[in-house]
């Protein structure tokens, strides 16, 4: 709803300025021209299960080349419920009590989504990626395969935030926690205090059995504020 209520006001998606600023954060993306935006695009995943579904993918163009912009549109719903390495054992633990391994294919799909990012070395029972949520995990993946299907070599995954009168600030906090854990493991830099505005890379991501070339990927928060307007009742 809010990311309809902001970037469709016409019959195109329009930029909002919160995102705007964002994208001339950096200078990959400073001055990129939006040619197209289609929200609620589906992209397959590694093994069976379902696609990551992006709230809205954007294609422009910055001095002729291809940039894919995959949004995440949060107000203070959580980024899924599950880490990396709890939703992997849990999954190993089911299958084994079911014995049969051909009903869920979960833990080969956390570990195929975690070589396309990270590479061979990433293991999802071992710090620090074990603590990445899952969701994150299947987003940022979900964007280096979409601009590989849209033939782009940069890749952006942004959450745009929606503050609102209704938002419950636990939980808000409890997502920037998430976020910011996961821009650490992509940066290496595990102190990094992660702000809203700015976005973080590029974060090379090497050609794969998945990728048939290599990504540079950003990554970042644009926050927009709503409040209803406070109105004085006339006599």
């Amino acid at each position: 709803m809010e990311l309809a209520r902001s970037w469709f006001t016409s019959s195109s998606p329009i930029v909002p300025k919160e995102f705007g600023a964002l994208l001339n954060s950096h200078s990959l993306t400073r001055g990129v021209k939006i040619e197209s935006g289609q929200p609620e695009l589906v992209t397959p995943l590694p093994e069976r299960g379902e696609g990551r579904n992006h709230d809205l993918v954007l294609i422009g163009k910055r001095r002729g080349l291809s940039v894919t912009i995959c949004v995440e549109a949060k107000v203070d719903e959580p980024f899924g419920n599950q880490t990396v390495g709890g939703y992997w054992l849990e999954a190993r633990k089911k299958r084994d009590r079911i014995k049969n391994p051909v009903t869920s294919k979960a833990p080969e799909r956390i570990e195929s989504l975690l070589r396309i990012v990270f590479g061979n070395s990433a293991k999802p029972d071992h710090d620090p990626w074990s603590g990445i949520r899952y969701q994150l995990l299947a987003a940022i993946a979900g964007t280096v395969l979409q601009a590989e299907q849209a033939g782009s070599f940069f890749a952006v995954f942004a959450v745009h935030e929606f503050h609102t009168d209704a938002i419950d600030g636990d939980r808000a906090l409890e997502n920037t926690s998430a976020f910011e854990h996961l821009v650490r493991v992509l940066t290496g830099h595990h102190e990094l205090k992660v702000e809203p505005g700015k976005l973080y890379g590029p974060i090379r991501i090497f050609a794969n059995q998945y990728l048939h070339k290599d990504k540079e990927l950003l990554v970042g928060k644009a926050v927009s504020v709503w409040r209803v307007p406070y109105r004085t009742c006339s006599k």
